[in-house]
């Protein structure tokens, strides 16, 4: 659920007021097809943020490299944690997908690298109770040259 202030909150001077004590929290994962072995539609949770408080997520960033020298397909999705294992579809509460299919030959890396980024809107924010997680989850085939990395910063207010 987004939240939309209306009129948007202002300051002392009457100016619009602008959201100026983020935190942020930044997670980092290295793997290979091994360490995840779901077969999309089908992705494992690899990572998780927990932001320890009623927050409002303002915006959350994702950048990705996948190598993938066998058939399948690889991915990495930031979402509200719903269990270990999901399945990648629009009932999925995702914020932001990188996909890739087979993009290399057998010892020829050739990575599909991602970037994104997503923003709830100047004055909005989408709120996340304490207690709730956010997750990076992944699939990929069961094969040790699957590579995949990917980085997930989360920027969020806290509420209470």
């Amino acid at each position: 659920m987004q939240y939309t202030f209306s009129p948007p909150p202002t300051g002392a001077s009457g100016s619009p007021y602008t959201f100026s004590n983020f935190y942020t929290r930044t997670v980092t994962v290295s793997l290979n097809g091994t360490q995840i072995n779901s077969t999309f539609p089908l992705a494992t949770q690899v990572a998780e943020i927990d932001l320890q408080t009623n927050a409002g997520l303002v915006s959350i960033t994702m950048a990705s490299s996948m190598t993938l020298p066998v058939a399948g397909t690889v991915g990495f999705y930031a979402a509200m944690v719903d269990g270990r294992t999901i399945i990648v579809n629009a009932m999925s509460r995702l914020f932001l997908s990188h996909i890739s299919g087979q993009n290399s030959l057998p010892g020829v890396p050739n990575p599909s690298a991602r970037s994104n980024s997503l923003q709830m809107g100047q004055s909005s924010y989408y709120r996340v109770n304490q207690g709730q997680t956010i997750a990076l989850y992944a699939s990929a085939p069961n094969d040790v040259t699957a590579l995949m990395s990917a980085v997930v910063t989360v920027y969020y207010i806290p509420l209470d």
